[in-house]
C-alpha cells in the first residue's frame, strides 16, 4: 500500500481551502430577483465594542402577516443584506456572531431601543442605515446590555460600494451602480 506524497496532500489542501474560499463568496453572492416585486435591504454595524462579531442576523416581517416571517441577511465585514424581500413591514429581529474563542453570542434588541425597521412600499434599494453596537452598563459594571445608537459612517455610497462585488452579472449591479451615480 502506498501512500499520499506531501506535494499530493499539499494539492489536495490548497484545493480544500479553494473550495471553502469559493463557498464563502457564493454565500455571499446575492442571486437575480425572483421576481420583479422583491428588494434588496442593507445596512451596517460597527460591532467594534460587542464580545462577537457581527456573523447572522435575520428580519422579521411584521406586515402583511406571513407564514415565513424570517429573512437570514448576508453578511460581510458588518454589512447586512439580502435580495429578497417582498413588500411589507420588516423589523430587526436577533443577530448574533462568534467570539475570537468560538463561543457564540446572540442578541435581541432592548425594548427601550428604537426599532430598527424599514418599510418596503415598492421594489426598490432600501439602505437601513449604519449602526454602532454601544455596551451599557449598570451600577458599573458591565451586564451584557447594549444599545445600538446610529452612526454617520458609513455612508450609503460606502456600504454599496462594498456590496457592488457580490452583484456582478445580475440585474442587481446595474441598480446599484445608478444608485451610486445620484449619491455621488
Amino acid at each position: 500500500m502506498t501512500g499520499a506524497g506531501p506535494a499530493s496532500v499539499l494539492a489536495g489542501l490548497v484545493a480544500l481551502l479553494m473550495g471553502c474560499a469559493q463557498a464563502a463568496l457564493d454565500a455571499r453572492q446575492v442571486e437575480p430577483p425572483l421576481n420583479p416585486q422583491v428588494s434588496l435591504v442593507f445596512g451596517y454595524i460597527d460591532m467594534s465594542e460587542a464580545p462577537s462579531d457581527l456573523g447572522w442576523m435575520e428580519l422579521r416581517q411584521i406586515a402583511p402577516r406571513t407564514d415565513t416571517p424570517y429573512y437570514n441577511m448576508r453578511i460581510h465585514e458588518g454589512i447586512f443584506y439580502m435580495e429578497k424581500f417582498p413588500p411589507g413591514l420588516f423589523e430587526l429581529g436577533e443577530f448574533g456572531g462568534r467570539r475570537w474563542d468560538g463561543k457564540h453570542f446572540a442578541y435581541s434588541l432592548p425594548r427601550q431601543s428604537p426599532a430598527l425597521r424599514v418599510v418596503i412600499d415598492e421594489p426598490a434599494l432600501y439602505f437601513m442605515g449604519s449602526f454602532t453596537y454601544r455596551a451599557t452598563s449598570r451600577g458599573g459594571s458591565r451586564s451584557g446590555r447594549f444599545e445600538i445608537d446610529p452612526a454617520d459612517t458609513p455612508a450609503e455610497a460606502q456600504v454599496l460600494e462594498k456590496l457592488l462585488p457580490f452583484t456582478t452579472n445580475t440585474p442587481w449591479e446595474a441598480r446599484l451602480r445608478k444608485r451610486l451615480a445620484e449619491l455621488h
